[in-house]
């Protein structure tokens, strides 16, 4: 396809902080907006989840593309938010086994800041 793609991650302490004049456009750029594993953390928040789509909206990409996990982490009952999350983990941490060592550098910070902190967040906030 012999696409020229340009990348930028934008970070905000508070989603309600994402405003449009964040992401620096060019008339002239064709956009697209990749929502990876971020928007089921909003569900919760819908204030917050509508501010997203609106800054979306307002960018007006041509195309966007969601990812989310088919498991359900929000759950009321915290015995089936800590199953879900039991069995959606266990794949990552297996996968972490097979191909990095266990003390790995990478595969630690992967373990405590990303799936742990993820884990924490689901399970007890």
């Amino acid at each position: 396809m012999n696409l020229t793609f340009s990348f930028k991650v934008l970070m905000v302490s508070d989603m309600l902080d994402l405003k449009e004049d964040l992401f620096e456009l060019d008339a002239n750029e064709t956009v697209a907006v990749f929502c990876h594993y971020a928007l089921h953390s909003m569900i919760s928040q819908q204030y917050r989840l509508e501010c997203i789509m609106e800054v979306v909206r307002s960018i007006n990409p041509c195309i966007l593309v969601v990812t989310e996990a088919e498991v359900n982490h929000n759950s009321p009952a915290f015995v089936s938010r800590f199953v879900e999350t039991l069995f959606f983990n266990t794949a990552y941490f297996d996968c972490l086994e097979t191909f990095m060592k266990e003390n790995e550098s990478h595969r630690m910070i992967l373990e405590s800041e990303c799936f742990g902190e993820a884990i924490m967040n689901i399970l007890a906030a």
